[in-house]
């Protein structure tokens, strides 16, 4: 079986299940109650972005957070893919 290789960049937010829209919003809350930084969902790049501040800071919360977002975005994209089957 071959490795699909899937950027960031190339996600949108609309292609993620409401588990991934979840851990999104959570991230975005805590990251705006740990240093007051606000992100907007409507941004094209938000995934992106939330790649950036978790990378940029040393909060173990936010880097927890993400994992979990990642973790999400993964098995969102398998269950996409399986269903084009």
């Amino acid at each position: 079986m071959s490795k699909v290789t899937i950027q960031l960049k190339d996600i949108q937010l609309a292609q993620l299940n409401n588990d991934c829209l979840k851990q999104v919003v959570k991230f975005l809350r805590a990251l705006k109650a740990h240093n007051g930084v606000s992100l907007r969902m409507q941004d094209a790049d938000i995934l992106l972005q939330i790649s950036d501040q978790s990378h940029r800071t040393r909060n173990k919360e936010l880097k927890g957070l993400y994992a979990d977002l990642k973790s999400k975005i993964l098995e969102s994209m398998r269950q996409t893919l399986e269903l084009d089957r």
